[in-house]
């Protein structure tokens, strides 16, 4: 088991809650209201769409978030750590991120989270709407962290392509 799985399997405390009072979801709340200061009107409305999307589906579905120590403030996407250590070990190999990819790591986080969270279902279609929100947070932390939507980063342009690619790699 690698680093960041290890981490997160570690992690014996967590919080039930329902997406709209997780700290996942008023986090990118206030990410994308950031990037309003930033982001060119197209981009930021086609962001705003993907959250919307990512919000239908988890607005159904209650389940724990990692991360309890802070409160719900501090409540993390339940699979960050695992879609982070597959996009990081790709980004440093040089390898492709796409729709492929993306399923088989969406695969990997469903695998940890019935693992991880025993007595939980995980459906495909709440992984790949926490898919959609880790690639919206990481997007937006790092656009946010230079204060401009930047397509000449290369991974700002890979997640931003994955989000807006999104009908070809979520579950329905």
């Amino acid at each position: 088991m690698n680093l960041s799985l290890a981490r997160s399997a570690g992690r014996a405390r967590f919080r039930v809650l329902d997406f709209e009072v997780s700290g996942c979801a008023q986090a990118l709340q206030r990410e994308l209201e950031c990037a309003a200061d930033y982001a060119p009107r197209e981009a930021l409305a086609a962001l705003e769409q993907a959250y919307r999307e990512c919000e239908g589906v988890l607005l159904y579905w209650t389940g724990p978030y990692a991360g309890a120590q802070g409160g719900a403030a501090a409540e993390a996407n339940p699979l960050e750590d695992v879609l982070h250590d597959w996009a990081t070990q790709r980004a440093l190999s040089h390898r492709p991120l796409g729709a492929r990819e993306l399923r088989v790591a969406m695969r990997r986080a469903r695998e940890f989270a019935l693992a991880a969270y025993p007595g939980w279902r995980w459906p495909r279609r709440v992984v790949g709407a926490f898919t959609l929100a880790y690639l919206l947070a990481a997007l937006l932390r790092r656009c946010g962290a230079n204060r401009r939507m930047d397509d000449d980063d290369p991974l700002t342009a890979t997640y931003r392509k994955l989000i807006e690619t999104r009908s070809a790699w979520m579950p329905t």
